[in-house]
């Protein structure tokens, strides 16, 4: 005799399966972080957690309603943007918000090791159309330009990009059509084609931190199956930030040898002319020229502000005259092409940055990030209003 019929089993299964889709769907379209300031740690990838763009798309959303009569300003960029060492409430974008007053609203997108157009970038050409007023604001340092699919934050991109959330671009298409696959691209895009479709990641994204996490992490050991919004900002329960001359002392030498591996110094891109100056390599401009042709789609450099955040002069001091010279060069001609590719530009190379303000090489303290905050405000204030030319899906 038979004990169960296998069509019941089957049946649940499969009304299982479209319920957590559809769970999963409406979960892309609310803003699950409440009071969110940034993604610290506990809520980006380095602890294998991965918001999905439709969730962040919700957060800006929810912080800046259209209807509110604010200019939205997203923040994109890497850890120096997204305040490296500054516990909440000393966070270099609160200080921007405060600076800009209540006509903007300031949402802070960038991510420890993102590039120029990672995360907030990605949200930013989500939300453009949506408001036409909207600003992106983004920092990087000379060289490094790479373009959404090709960094570490690839995913989100792809996340919109199947999800139809970017604007479309025939120049990007064309280049996406031509770029070589490996068999990691291919499972990452596979996976992010399937959740536009089934939303499996929206779903396990908010069970994980309203709930349960499932994934165990070297970062959180004990703590990685609590739900994400229990973890407090990560950078509240660090030491202080200490911008003295004795603590850089003991960053030396690995600190300096790790500043002249940066994409600004590299002898590879720079060569001394016949009468003994540094110049730039040809090679090395083309290649800058063209990785800034990839990153946002038209008219949408007309609407961003590249910020080159400073260096440490304190470690400057400790480099070679052609090191320093090699430095300042990079900084102008990125700037240089940059804006010639439409881009507005801040480069904070000599603006008055001072040793106490920072916490190593490139991060600031608190003061430097309200030093950071102004300049970005002046900068913000003084940009014209975005042209009102059409985007399409």
């Amino acid at each position: 005799m038979k004990l169960f019929s296998p069509i019941p089993i089957c049946v649940g299964v499969i009304a299982g399966f479209v319920a957590c889709c559809l769970l999963g769907r409406a979960s892309s379209q609310k803003n699950i972080y409440k009071n969110f300031q940034r993604l610290h740690p506990f809520l980006e990838q380095e602890t294998s957690y991965y918001p999905t763009a439709s969730q962040l798309v919700a957060v800006a959303r929810a912080q800046c309603p259209p209807s509110a009569g604010r200019k939205l300003v997203i923040l994109g960029g890497n850890s120096v943007f997204n305040g490296s060492g500054q516990k909440h409430g000393e966070l270099w974008s609160r200080a921007l918000q405060e600076e800009l007053g209540d006509r903007y609203q300031v949402v802070n997108f960038s991510a420890p090791g993102a590039g120029l157009v990672d995360n907030g970038g990605v949200i930013f050409e989500c939300l453009a159309r949506e408001y036409p007023q909207a600003l992106f604001v983004t920092n990087t340092e000379p060289g490094y330009y790479p373009a959404g699919n090709r960094s570490a934050y690839s995913y989100l991109f792809w996340d919109a990009y199947y999800k139809g959330l970017l604007p479309s671009d025939a120049r990007r298409e064309k280049r996406l059509a031509n770029e070589k696959e490996t068999p990691g691209s291919r499972e990452l895009k596979l996976g992010r084609r399937m959740n536009s479709a089934l939303y499996f990641n929206d779903l396990w994204t908010d069970v994980s931190y309203r709930y349960v996490s499932t994934v165990w992490t070297s970062w959180l050991k004990e703590r990685s199956f609590r739900p994400r919004r229990r973890l407090p900002d990560w950078y509240d329960k660090r030491p202080p930030v200490v911008a003295e001359e004795s603590e850089f002392q003991q960053m030396l030498p690995g600190h300096l040898d790790a500043l002249r591996h940066r994409h600004a110094l590299s002898t590879e891109r720079y060569q001394q002319n016949g009468v003994g100056a540094w110049v730039q390599t040809e090679e090395s401009l083309h290649q800058d020229e063209a990785q800034i042709a990839d990153l946002l789609p038209e008219p949408l450099p007309h609407r961003s502000l590249v910020v080159f955040t400073p260096y440490n002069p304190w470690f400057l001091a400790h480099l070679t005259d052609a090191e320093r010279t090699r430095v300042e060069l990079g900084f102008s001609n990125g700037g240089l092409l940059l804006e010639k590719a439409g881009y507005h530009v801040l480069s904070t190379f000599d603006r008055g940055f001072v040793p106490e303000d920072f916490g190593d090489t490139v991060h600031l303290s608190p003061a430097g990030g309200r030093r950071l905050a102004h300049l970005v405000a002046e900068s913000i204030r003084s940009m014209p209003e975005p042209n009102q030319v059409a985007l399409t899906r």
